[in-house]
């Protein structure tokens, strides 16, 4: 209840820095109720729900497309006092638009997911990001630190092909460090801090 509550209450106020939080309340719901163990044996409720997100996904993504803009307003081709004011009002609609739709999109991921992995062969595929999924956390941290640092030094190169490669880059850079620092660590970086402060210190 805390969880949707928050949800529902930043959707409303528009609080986007800090809209993690109500999904990492709810991931430990979903844990602690074993969501996903009874989603995986009852199958057909499962493909039920996917094909019930998915409509509403395909919906939302519409009409994230008909309103997208561009990441920042220096990329605009006409750069005029009016034209900025004209992109203010246009970004704060599609960021509005962005957190009402962002739960029916993560919802999909997440049933689209669970759905895949009752495949063996996907199961397989996927064991290659347990680590990744170990630090999930520090993983979630370093990407947005990765993006800035690319954006810094690329802001007049950004397309939407050269955005693909990057995050590609950084996934597949992250992949590799989280594999490496499960050879010595028993806890990602950040995964140490939150558990040392949920638990006092005794871990």
């Amino acid at each position: 209840m805390l969880g949707l509550l928050c949800l529902l209450l930043f959707m409303i106020v528009g609080l986007k820095t800090i809209m993690p939080l109500p999904y990492f309340i709810l991931g430990i719901a979903a844990g602690q109720f074993n969501l996903i163990l009874y989603l995986k044996g009852h199958y057909r409720f499962l493909k039920f729900l996917t094909y019930i997100f998915a409509i509403l996904s395909l919906i939302c993504w519409f009409i994230l497309f008909k309103y997208n803009v561009v990441p920042i307003f220096l990329l605009l081709d006409d750069q005029s006092e009016k034209s900025l004011n004209e992109y203010r009002n246009i970004r704060e609609l599609f960021d509005r638009l962005l957190l009402i739709t962002s739960p029916f999109i993560a919802s999909f991921y997440s049933l689209l997911l669970i759905l895949c992995i009752q495949n063996n062969y996907f199961r397989i595929f996927l064991r290659s990001l347990k680590f990744y999924g170990k630090m999930a956390l520090t993983n979630y941290i370093g990407q947005t630190l990765f993006v800035l640092l690319f954006g810094y030094f690329l802001t007049s190169y950004i397309t939407p092909a050269i955005t693909f490669i990057i995050c590609l880059i950084i996934v597949l850079l992250q992949l590799f460090i989280s594999y490496k620092w499960f050879e010595k660590f028993k806890y990602g970086p950040l995964e140490y801090v939150w558990k040392f402060c949920t638990y006092l210190g005794r871990i």
